[in-house]
């Protein structure tokens, strides 16, 4: 299995480094505003947003590593090849803290994020309170949290957990 993982992850970094991208070290962007999207899926967000914004670096940080091998391929296959301001990052919300420094976050975007629906895992949904905590300190003054849902559930208790 350590095999198993460790050639993903070597596969991962051919990938991001073929794609302009970086997997590891996110913290290493330059002087460009940082903008987060977590939960990114397949990256189809930052990565337009990057084309868009070349002043800014969207990293895109997403739990299952597949996606991310699908984002960082269809980011090197967009017209022009991948932006060079966007870095993909396989992790999860649990590590931020480790990742960023306190106010070193412009902006962080939740879109479409899974709504946990099963009882009992309210705590692994994107906009617990223990995560809008761990989002305030990374943001620099000023900055913005953006969170877009279809999910009535996940809106209605979003909204309870940021009053």
């Amino acid at each position: 299995m350590k095999k198993i993982i460790a050639l993903v992850m070597a596969a991962l970094m051919v990938i991001g480094m073929m794609a302009g991208c970086v997997v590891e070290k996110p913290a290493e962007v330059g002087t460009r505003p940082v903008f987060l999207e977590i939960g990114a899926g397949k990256g189809g967000f930052a990565a337009k947003m990057a084309k868009r914004h070349t002043d800014v670096c969207y990293i895109a940080m997403e739990r299952v590593s597949d996606c991310v091998v699908l984002g960082a391929e269809g980011a090197k296959n967009m017209e022009g090849g991948a932006p060079d301001n966007l870095k993909f990052l396989v992790d999860t919300a649990d590590n931020l803290t480790k990742m960023f420094a306190p106010a070193s976050v412009d902006a962080i975007f939740l879109n479409f994020s899974d709504p946990w629906s099963k009882k009992g895992y309210a705590k692994r949904r994107l906009t617990h309170r223990r995560y809008l905590a761990v989002y305030m300190n990374l943001l620099k003054d000023g900055g913005k949290l953006r969170f877009k849902t279809d999910n009535d559930g996940l809106f209605d208790f979003s909204l309870d957990e940021i009053e």
